[in-house]
């Protein structure tokens, strides 16, 4: 009876781990401007200048120090990086 509770936690854990992301129309928009400007779109907390400033989300890795969760920060950051 307990390898049967534990194989079904196991289970169950491995089915979250491997469900595919579901992302609003925003975040689907912002993935796509992320990809275009040659970012990485990724779960993560988020960084400015190296440090975490924020909880983990989906969002765009824009250099090796910034990981931005909302499109607005990220275009703010990439047209300052532009001038």
């Amino acid at each position: 009876m307990n390898y049967f509770i534990i194989i079904s936690i196991l289970f169950i854990i491995l089915l979250t781990a491997c469900s595919e992301e579901v992302l609003t129309k925003e975040q689907t928009a912002f993935k796509s401007a992320c990809g275009l400007n040659h970012g990485f779109w990724m779960k993560m907390s988020e960084l400015k200048s190296g440090m975490i400033v924020g909880h983990s989300c989906y969002g765009c890795m824009h250099d090796y120090e910034n990981h931005f969760c909302s499109q607005k920060e990220y275009d703010y950051s990439a047209n300052k990086k532009a001038k």
